[in-house]
């Protein structure tokens, strides 16, 4: 009975650890962040960030999409990483999710914008932002404008108060 009994908690525990899909939080400047280690499409990464309480991430500024980067490249080798940026099928403009506020198509005085050459790009299916990295090709967290049904990794966040 007690050997039944051992082997269920080891059984149990081993399920647990290996279930889990969150790489450990991560704080950054005005946020915590957790890169997925499982894959999902978009809108299933975004409500999976939401049933933990966050949202999918958002790099609004330089400075956020510096340090977003360097946490994505310690925990994975993706190259494709889902963020919380989409179309709106209204006005067909990228907005954020936390906030509906556009997505900036190029960099100003005023405004940050990361997009990859040619993106954001109009191809009917692209609705959904991620970003890209690849070492080979010096892209280093490249926004681009992909197919929402993608299985990508993500990373959710949840901002400072």
């Amino acid at each position: 009975m007690a050997l039944r009994f051992f082997s269920l908690l080891i059984t149990c525990y081993l399920i647990n650890l290996c279930s889990a899909d969150l790489n450990a939080a991560e704080h950054i400047t005005g946020k915590t962040v957790l890169v997925s280690k499982v894959k999902k499409n978009w809108n299933d990464a975004k409500n999976f960030c939401k049933t933990k309480g966050y949202n999918l991430a958002m790099t609004k500024t330089k400075q956020e999409q510096y340090e977003l980067s360097i946490i994505i490249e310690k925990w994975t080798l993706e190259q494709h990483i889902w963020v919380g940026g989409h179309k709106d099928a209204k006005d067909n403009d990228f907005k954020w999710n936390d906030d509906g506020k556009l997505v900036a198509k190029e960099k100003t005085q005023n405004t940050f914008a990361n997009w990859a050459k040619g993106k954001p790009g109009n191809p009917k299916g692209e609705a959904c932002m991620e970003l890209e990295f690849n070492k080979s090709k010096n892209i280093y967290g490249e926004w681009n404008s992909a197919d929402c049904s993608k299985q990508h990794i993500f990373v959710c966040e949840k901002r400072s108060a």
